[in-house]
């Protein structure tokens, strides 16, 4: 039988991410998610119908955007490399966004990869588990 590569584990860092826009005044600690890094978090925000410009936050200090526009359903996930134009999404609805983002490596315009996030949002509450983890409580 197998066994667990613990070193593997010990590799991994806490990560916490937020969700910093217009609906919350650009705070980067109003909607936030601690997880293990490399493994995606799902943060969920009631919004009204309208229009709104966010950004993804990494570590309260490293922002992500991408000018990406993004309506009532974002199914597909979309990379975003760290530009500094702000995301706008477009609810067309009240009620829950859920927010569903991760790490990822993006291409950086010459043919070299530089660290990025991907991100879907979908209206409604997540229908999958929401793993949000604390290594220091394992």
């Amino acid at each position: 039988m197998n066994q667990p590569n613990f070193e593997a584990w010990n590799k991994y860092e806490e990560v916490t991410y937020s969700v910093a826009g217009s609906f919350n005044s650009w705070s980067k600690t109003a909607n936030q998610a601690t997880t293990i890094n490399g493994i995606p978090c799902t943060i969920e925000l009631e919004l009204t119908a309208g229009t709104y410009k966010f950004k993804l936050i990494k570590n309260e200090n490293n922002w992500y955007g991408n000018g990406a526009k993004i309506g009532t359903q974002t199914p597909q996930p979309i990379l975003i490399d760290g530009n500094s134009a702000d995301c706008t999404l477009t609810a067309g609805f009240d009620g829950v966004y859920t927010f569903t983002f991760g790490e990822n490596w993006v291409d950086d315009g010459s043919g070299g990869k530089k660290a990025g996030m991907w991100l879907k949002v979908e209206y409604g509450k997540s229908k999958e588990p929401v793993l949000i983890a604390n290594p220091a409580q394992y």
